[in-house]
């Protein structure tokens, strides 16, 4: 695993509630994932066909842009696969033609009030009717919120700029989720993806 740290050269810590430090998803950090990639390429130990791309939350949404057909350069498809721990869909929703570069997978609570599953129902039916040849697949865990496969109990959590009940949001594990999603994360990175 290579954890790319998105935040610290540009001078912030992390992007949960505040607004837009200027560490974009789509214009900053999927360029951090290709360098990632050009980095692990290059080490004789990795087997360059077989690298993927994971992220949580503000990182699962730079994967979705990272998995986008038109941010990809010179139509290099560099990751053979990607996945997304409760994911803002809103961006790629809004692109009338997101289309994805490798199969993805996203993972999202049901009861997720700041990254709302619905929104990425409604993304993955879109793309399926563009692409109906892509692997997208969807998991949502009802009940969970998000940040479900963390162990922090749940708790509501203010001063969300785009927290759907004024500001407030609600976070924390869900066991089962947890424990469900990493099963579902493990078969799909060990999965062969054409």
């Amino acid at each position: 695993v290579l954890l790319v740290d998105s935040f610290t050269p540009r001078g912030t810590q992390n992007e949960c509630g505040n607004g837009s430090s200027g560490v974009s998803e789509v214009n900053a950090r999927r360029y951090d994932a290709y360098g990632a990639y050009n980095y692990l390429s290059g080490q004789a130990f990795v087997k360059a066909e077989r690298i993927g791309v994971l992220g949580w939350s503000h990182g699962a949404s730079s994967t979705m842009a990272t998995m986008d057909v038109a941010n990809i350069a010179g139509g290099v498809k560099p990751f053979k696969a990607a996945v997304a721990f409760y994911p803002g869909c809103a961006a790629a929703l809004q692109r009338a033609k997101y289309q994805l570069n490798a199969p993805l997978l996203l993972l999202a609570g049901g009861n997720d009030d700041w990254t709302p599953a619905d929104r990425c129902q409604s993304l993955q039916t879109a793309v399926l009717a563009r692409q109906p040849q892509a692997r997208f697949e969807l998991e949502t865990f009802g009940g969970a919120y998000h940040g479900f496969d963390g162990t922090a109990p749940v708790t509501e959590r203010s001063g969300i700029p785009n927290g759907r009940r004024h500001g407030t949001v609600t976070v924390g594990g869900d066991p089962a989720a947890r424990e469900a999603a990493f099963a579902k994360l493990a078969a799909w990175l060990d999965a062969p993806h054409p």
